[in-house]
């Protein structure tokens, strides 16, 4: 007689809060250059503990071929991401930034400011912007479509990368004011901006600008 042998699944025996921990130890303890080759460290040994925990049954071959595949995609990211210029990460840094100001999404808008960041040509603070930021997402909504009424384009995006640890941006911005379907040019302005390299990637240091047409909107 065939005995079945059932496996409760929960999320202690599963692990996944192992498995998490472990990802996250191998983040937090690799610099970017070799983050893949810790999240591999970290999945492989988590794989191998569940593994051993629970057999060759074929749940735990599913988890294994899962968890490769994870480690597969994790590993050509990184190789892909390793393998861009500095000139290239910024310049998706700033895009992202611009894709988030767009979507009122405040944590990419903000990401490429140090928090030490200053503008120059105004005197504020990222505190200060991120303040602004979030009055102007939760008050510049379109009364009938409640969109978001600004977008913002770079017209120019220009990356200089002046030694190992430091960089230029120059970009040209125009801000759009969206209704009814239409779009008029509220402001069009330069920004130039001086960036380091640090644990958490390329970030703005200082920054100033000048308009060329319009200006800050409600000013």
């Amino acid at each position: 007689m065939r005995r079945r042998i059932g496996l409760k699944l929960n999320p202690t025996q599963i692990s996944w809060r192992f498995l998490r921990a472990r990802y996250s130890w191998a983040s937090q303890s690799c610099d970017r250059p070799n983050l893949a080759i810790g999240a591999v460290a970290g999945l492989g040994s988590a794989a191998f503990d569940f593994h051993r925990s629970h057999g060759s049954n074929g749940l735990s071959k599913w988890f294994l071929f899962l968890v490769g595949l994870l480690i597969a995609t994790i590993a050509v990211r990184k190789v892909v991401e390793g393998l861009r210029s500095d000139e290239t990460r910024i310049e998706i840094l700033i895009e992202e930034a611009i894709d988030g100001f767009n979507r009122t999404r405040l944590s990419p808008a903000i990401e490429p400011l140090a928090t030490n960041w200053r503008d120059e040509s105004s005197g504020l603070g990222r505190e200060d912007l991120k303040g602004a930021l979030i009055n102007m997402f939760f008050t510049a909504i379109d009364p009938d479509t409640k969109a978001f009424r600004y977008r913002l384009e770079a017209t120019k995006l220009e990356v200089s990368v002046t030694a190992e640890e430091s960089a230029e941006l120059n970009l040209t911005l125009e801000l759009y004011e969206v209704a009814a379907g239409s779009e008029e040019l509220t402001w069009l302005f330069d920004v130039q901006s001086e960036l380091a390299l640090n644990s958490d990637g390329w970030r703005i240091q200082r920054s100033t600008w000048q308009s060329r047409e319009g200006g800050i909107p409600g000013k």
